[in-house]
């Protein structure tokens, strides 16, 4: 059974953050590999007092967060052929969003640049440690501190494009219930009027504009795990790298979310055993070495 359980951090970035142009440059060269970003040095802020319709315990106090180091990440989730490349090698297993029939087939419709999800932490685990071997670098998945850091790219609203969100924006639910009270919302007063707004399956990585640090897809498409266990602390979820958790925390929202829970500040908890679920992906983070 998936398990939800939703939690919403508001977070703001705070000042000092190195510039960058998001240019479309690969950092990484490493073949087979997915094209990587270099994510400067920098603090944040992140917590928020909590709203009247946030849940009890769901909104975190506000507290700096700094990344001492620059890191690489992936420009885009990881995709089918990301995955292809470590399935030939022998690596990965076969990718069972391939085999899907039935009810959920429409959803899948093949297209390798499309995130790759319905992976378990073990295979996951799997492409990252292929990953590390292919650049020589510590990959990992970010903490959610990290997660966050990167996909504001200094920005301080809701959404790394602004305050709110519509289907033009990003691959969310965008004919899915409704929270007008939460920020970023925006509810249209006739979904039902324009039924094309509603993708609800994944699209291709890169179909909307990119954040500031040239990232891709961190609203809505497929959520994207991090290394962080679901709790109630901040401390907790600094952690980098277990896989241990019972429940982990996945961000970004997918194509199954609405707007509101696809901000930048969202966290929705997955249970280990469910992390197989048509809606959950990833984008890894590799470690510089440090300098000689």
């Amino acid at each position: 059974m998936r398990v939800w359980a939703e939690i919403i951090v508001l977070g703001t970035v705070a000042l000092g953050l190195t510039a960058c142009s998001g240019s479309e440059r690969n950092a990484l060269a490493c073949a087979d590999c997915p094209e990587f970003v270099e994510i400067p040095a920098g603090e944040m802020m992140l917590g928020s007092e909590p709203g009247p319709n946030d849940p009890d315990g769901s909104i975190l106090s506000r507290q700096s967060y700094s990344v001492p180091a620059p890191f690489y990440t992936s420009r885009y989730e990881i995709t089918r052929s990301d995955w292809w490349a470590c399935e030939s090698d022998g690596v990965c297993p076969e990718a069972r969003v391939g085999r899907i029939t039935g009810f959920w087939h429409h959803f899948f419709e093949p297209d390798d640049r499309k995130p790759i999800v319905m992976l378990t932490m073990d295979e996951i685990q799997l492409y990252i440690g292929w990953l590390s071997a292919r650049t020589g670098l510590n990959c990992r998945l970010p903490t959610e501190f990290e997660w966050e850091y990167m996909a504001r790219a200094g920005s301080t609203d809701e959404f790394h494009f602004g305050p709110s969100a519509t289907y033009r924006d990003a691959n969310f639910d965008d004919l899915s219930s409704c929270y007008p009270d939460l920020p970023g919302e925006r509810c249209r007063a006739d979904p039902a009027a324009d039924q094309r707004n509603y993708r609800s399956r994944l699209r291709p990585v890169g179909s909307y504009a990119p954040n500031a640090w040239g990232l891709y897809d961190l609203h809505g498409n497929a959520g994207e795990l991090t290394g962080s266990c679901s709790s109630g602390t901040f401390s907790e979820a600094r952690s980098a790298g277990s896989i241990d958790c019972e429940y982990f925390v996945d961000r970004g929202g997918s194509f199954a979310s609405p707007a509101g829970r696809s901000r930048l500040s969202s966290r929705i908890a997955f249970a280990k055993h469910a992390l197989d679920s048509v809606t959950v992906g990833f984008r890894p983070i590799c470690e510089m070495h440090d300098p000689e």
